[in-house]
Protein backbone atom coordinates (compact mmCIF):
# COMPACT_ATOMS: atom_id res chain seq x y z
CA UNK A 1 0.00 0.00 0.00
CA UNK A 2 2.81 2.63 0.69
CA UNK A 3 4.20 1.50 -2.53
CA UNK A 4 1.66 2.61 -4.01
CA UNK A 5 0.85 5.97 -1.82
CA UNK A 6 4.68 6.55 -2.93
CA UNK A 7 3.64 6.55 -7.02
CA UNK A 8 -0.24 8.14 -6.96
CA UNK A 9 0.41 10.25 -4.43
CA UNK A 10 3.30 11.83 -2.72
CA UNK A 11 2.28 13.89 -0.48
CA UNK A 12 0.19 11.49 1.38
CA UNK A 13 2.97 9.07 1.40
CA UNK A 14 5.15 12.14 2.95
CA UNK A 15 2.01 12.27 5.72
CA UNK A 16 2.31 8.88 6.55
CA UNK A 17 6.01 8.78 6.48
CA UNK A 18 5.98 11.85 8.99
CA UNK A 19 2.77 9.88 11.08
CA UNK A 20 4.99 7.17 12.29
CA UNK A 21 8.57 8.80 11.92
CA UNK A 22 7.95 11.75 14.15
CA UNK A 23 6.50 9.38 17.28
CA UNK A 24 10.02 6.94 16.89
CA UNK A 25 11.92 10.15 16.64
CA UNK A 26 10.58 11.79 19.56
CA UNK A 27 9.97 8.70 21.57
CA UNK A 28 13.95 8.07 21.01
CA UNK A 29 15.22 11.70 21.66
CA UNK A 30 12.96 11.19 24.79
CA UNK A 31 14.70 8.23 26.21
CA UNK A 32 18.02 8.80 25.51
CA UNK A 33 18.15 12.49 27.04
CA UNK A 34 15.87 10.75 30.12
CA UNK A 35 18.80 8.44 30.48
CA UNK A 36 20.80 11.71 31.02
CA UNK A 37 18.64 12.94 34.17
CA UNK A 38 16.60 15.48 31.88
CA UNK A 39 13.43 15.72 34.03
CA UNK A 40 11.63 17.42 30.87
CA UNK A 41 11.82 14.35 29.14
CA UNK A 42 11.23 11.49 31.59
CA UNK A 43 7.92 13.95 32.29
CA UNK A 44 7.43 13.98 28.47
CA UNK A 45 7.49 9.51 28.75
CA UNK A 46 5.66 9.97 31.50
CA UNK A 47 2.62 12.05 29.13
CA UNK A 48 2.93 9.69 26.86
CA UNK A 49 2.60 6.21 29.08
CA UNK A 50 -0.65 8.31 30.12
CA UNK A 51 -1.90 9.23 26.68
CA UNK A 52 -1.07 5.95 25.24
CA UNK A 53 -3.25 4.48 28.31
CA UNK A 54 -6.05 7.02 27.38
CA UNK A 55 -5.85 6.34 23.67
CA UNK A 56 -6.06 1.91 24.46
CA UNK A 57 -8.91 2.69 27.03
CA UNK A 58 -10.82 4.39 24.48
CA UNK A 59 -10.41 1.52 21.61
CA UNK A 60 -11.91 -0.90 24.15
CA UNK A 61 -14.95 1.08 24.49
CA UNK A 62 -15.60 1.45 20.96
CA UNK A 63 -15.28 -1.88 20.43
CA UNK A 64 -17.56 -2.80 23.82
CA UNK A 65 -19.84 -0.36 22.68
CA UNK A 66 -19.93 -1.60 18.57
CA UNK A 67 -19.88 -5.43 19.30
CA UNK A 68 -20.26 -6.10 23.49
CA UNK A 69 -18.12 -7.24 26.11
CA UNK A 70 -17.74 -10.05 24.62
CA UNK A 71 -15.15 -9.29 21.72
CA UNK A 72 -13.20 -8.28 24.52
CA UNK A 73 -12.91 -11.12 26.72
CA UNK A 74 -12.57 -13.12 23.00
CA UNK A 75 -9.62 -10.75 21.96
CA UNK A 76 -7.82 -10.76 25.68
CA UNK A 77 -4.44 -11.58 23.89
CA UNK A 78 -4.82 -8.60 21.28
CA UNK A 79 -5.31 -6.64 23.86
CA UNK A 80 -2.37 -7.07 25.73
CA UNK A 81 -0.65 -6.92 22.97
CA UNK A 82 -2.31 -3.67 21.63
CA UNK A 83 -1.34 -2.25 24.75
CA UNK A 84 2.35 -2.94 25.36
CA UNK A 85 3.61 -3.43 21.86
CA UNK A 86 2.88 -0.28 19.84
CA UNK A 87 6.39 0.63 19.35
CA UNK A 88 6.91 -2.41 17.18
CA UNK A 89 4.22 -1.82 15.26
CA UNK A 90 5.19 2.00 14.69
CA UNK A 91 8.55 0.60 13.62
CA UNK A 92 7.33 -2.33 11.03
CA UNK A 93 5.16 0.86 9.36
CA UNK A 94 8.18 2.74 9.52
CA UNK A 95 9.99 -0.15 7.81
CA UNK A 96 7.42 -0.78 5.57
CA UNK A 97 6.75 3.21 4.74
CA UNK A 98 10.70 3.59 3.87
CA UNK A 99 10.86 0.59 1.76
CA UNK A 100 9.02 2.15 -0.52
CA UNK A 101 11.04 4.51 -1.89
CA UNK A 102 12.04 3.28 -5.13
CA UNK A 103 10.27 0.26 -4.85
CA UNK A 104 9.02 0.06 -8.65
CA UNK A 105 7.67 -3.66 -8.15
CA UNK A 106 4.50 -4.67 -6.99
CA UNK A 107 3.40 -8.23 -6.58
CA UNK A 108 -0.66 -8.36 -6.05
CA UNK A 109 -3.19 -11.39 -5.89
CA UNK A 110 -0.53 -13.47 -8.58
CA UNK A 111 0.19 -10.44 -11.01
CA UNK A 112 3.30 -8.76 -11.04
CA UNK A 113 3.43 -5.26 -11.91
CA UNK A 114 6.36 -2.88 -12.40
CA UNK A 115 5.76 0.17 -12.27
CA UNK A 116 7.38 3.78 -14.29
CA UNK A 117 4.98 6.11 -13.21
CA UNK A 118 1.51 6.42 -12.66
CA UNK A 119 0.46 5.93 -16.63
CA UNK A 120 3.27 3.50 -17.33
CA UNK A 121 2.67 0.60 -15.82
CA UNK A 122 3.84 -3.35 -17.39
CA UNK A 123 1.25 -6.12 -15.32
CA UNK A 124 2.73 -9.36 -15.81
CA UNK A 125 1.12 -12.83 -14.98
CA UNK A 126 3.21 -15.54 -12.82
CA UNK A 127 1.94 -18.43 -14.21
CA UNK A 128 0.29 -20.91 -11.91
CA UNK A 129 3.04 -23.38 -10.13
CA UNK A 130 3.08 -26.88 -11.77
CA UNK A 131 1.73 -29.45 -10.19
CA UNK A 132 3.65 -32.50 -8.50
CA UNK A 133 3.06 -35.72 -9.98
Amino acid sequence: QYRVLWIESRPLWVVAALGVSVPIVAAATALSLALEGDAFAAAAIGASLVLGDIRYRARRKIVAALWGTEALTKNQFYWRVERWLRPLWWSFHALCIFSALGSRHIRWAGVDYTVRGPQDIEVERVPPPKEKV
